[in-house]
């Protein structure tokens, strides 16, 4: 899996594994040379990490969930984060809703008869946001230029908040990047092949069928 190697190959490339620590953040202490980040483990121990400078990396939104779900009340309908090997193995048929990376994972990946059903063709993009946001400072040194226009706006907003509009505002979803849709065994190969079905469409209502299988329409 193409995001799984980089994953790995980032971790290992910065020891991240040693960096890392699995507790719950409860509460963050402002001090003259930094800060003091109050952890909770898994056990109910507290500690206390002290550092320069404090970065609040708490991933996207909640998961989207669409209101025809409810109608289902049904365990066979999970959103990707919970759609684990164990389920994907029970299932011979799989529709997958979403035109995204990670429903291109999931497509390429699951041992199932595979449909995809999304609102738009492919669009493939390296990024799933604009790409002046990929400018780092030492390659806009390199470059000898500054910040782009985009990353100077994002600088100058001073609410969390607003940071967190204008990075849903810039998000481009339901992208795959090339190597995902046009690599070797790539999705649009997968989907020539008849691996996956590719169905342009919208999800308008859902039900469980007399056989117990799900039903999108």
């Amino acid at each position: 899996d193409i995001f799984d190697e980089h994953c790995d190959h980032v971790v290992g490339r910065h020891g991240l594994e040693k960096a890392h620590v699995r507790a719950t953040a409860t509460d963050v202490t402002p001090r003259d040379d930094g800060a003091d980040v109050h952890l909770v483990d898994q056990d109910g121990q507290n500690s206390t990490l002290r550092a320069e400078n404090v970065v609040l990396a708490l991933g996207n939104d909640a998961p989207t969930v669409p209101a025809w779900v409810d109608a289902m009340r049904s365990d066979k309908v999970r959103h990707v984060f919970r759609a684990d090997d164990a389920f994907l193995r029970a299932c011979g048929s799989v529709a997958i809703v979403g035109g995204g990376l990670s429903a291109a994972h999931l497509a390429l990946t699951a041992d199932a008869d595979v449909h995809v059903i999304c609102r738009h063709a492919i669009r493939e993009q390296q990024f799933d946001t604009h790409q002046d946001f990929m400018l780092t400072g030492d390659n806009a040194r390199r470059m000898n230029r500054g910040p782009t226009k985009r990353q100077r706006r994002f600088a100058s907003l001073d609410s969390y908040a607003e940071r967190r509009r204008l990075i849903q505002t810039e998000r481009r979803r339901g992208t795959v990047p090339a190597a995902v849709s046009r690599g070797r065994n790539g999705l649009r190969y997968a989907i020539r092949d008849g691996r996956v079905r590719w169905h342009k469409a919208e999800v308008a209502a859902a039900r469980e069928a007399a056989d117990g299988r799900g039903a999108l329409s």
